[in-house]
Order: C-alpha cells, then structure tokens, then sequence
C-alpha cells in the first residue's frame, strides 16, 4: 500500500498541532489523503509543542531525495 502525502494539508495539520487547537479541527473530509497528511503533521506538531523534536514534511518521491 503506498501512501500519498498533501504538502500544504501536512503544513497546516503541523502548525494546528503546534498551536494547541483541538485534533477534531481537522479541515478535511475523513479517509481522504489531505486527512491523513494533516493528521500526520499535527502529531508531529503537538510533539513539537510538548518539547519533543519534530519531523518536517517528507520530500515527494521523485525529487531526487532519499527515502527517510
């Protein structure tokens, strides 16, 4: 199963975490690829807010970076 990632659903989903706002602000549709992106980056924004180091965004495949 290969997974999708929305750059700009991850940005946001990270700063919405970094910020504190709820996880059921979620903006997108359920079982959709911009939800799960953003689910993503709020984890790893909450984290980020709770002193614990973050990831960024991956690089889209194809993009001449190696796979994380």
């Amino acid at each position: 199963m290969r997974l999708e990632l929305d750059e700009q659903a991850w940005n946001r989903g990270f700063m919405d975490g970094e910020q504190g706002k709820p996880l059921q602000s979620c903006p997108y549709a359920p079982r959709t690829t911009q939800s799960w992106s953003w689910v993503s980056a709020y984890i790893e924004g909450k984290a980020a807010r709770n002193g614990y180091s973050a990831a960024s965004a991956p690089e889209p495949i194809g993009k001449g970076s190696a796979h994380r």
